[in-house]
């Protein structure tokens, strides 16, 4: 009975830390979305790497780019993540295409969004005048998605 005294209160605990660092995330991302400096930032970032064939060549066929998984990496993609607000332990990015895709990854032209990521969450910039998002499972998480406009857009996965 003691044991259960002690360990209720320390999952409540360890639940609201992780559910609110989570929010706040979620939040950090949609006020990042919401600033036209760091917006344009985004933009003009991403429009310089995607047009750079070496950038390319680096992100791989997979598109993606994790602090946590390779963060000797991620430090050579020069984003200011201290500008942005973002976290740079759970910091990612993803070059969004449609699967047929992949296989010409060194084609700009094939990229149809970038993701820039905290955690589970991610601020979604459509590329040129694509009506897609080129992300794999976009039904299921639809719901998820937060539209600021016809550009950008938040997904918020807590």
């Amino acid at each position: 009975m003691k044991t259960t005294l002690i360990i209720i209160p320390i999952l409540v605990a360890f639940f609201y830390y992780f559910s609110s660092t989570k929010k706040e995330y979620c939040n950090n991302l949609k006020a990042i979305a919401i600033d036209n400096n760091k917006i344009e930032y985004l933009e003009t970032w991403a429009n310089k790497k995607i047009s750079n064939k070496k950038f390319l060549s680096s992100m791989g066929w997979s598109g993606r780019s994790s602090a946590q998984e390779n963060s000797e990496k991620f430090s050579k993609l020069e984003l200011d993540l201290d500008f942005l607000g973002i976290d740079p332990k759970y910091a990612w990015i993803q070059l969004n295409r449609l699967v047929k895709d992949r296989d010409n990854y060194l084609d700009s032209k094939t990229i149809k969004s970038v993701s820039f990521g905290e955690g589970r969450n991610s601020i979604i910039i459509k590329i040129g005048k694509s009506s897609e998002y080129g992300i794999d499972d976009i039904d299921s998480i639809k719901e998820k998605l937060l539209q600021i406009n016809s550009k950008i857009s938040v997904l918020c996965r807590s």
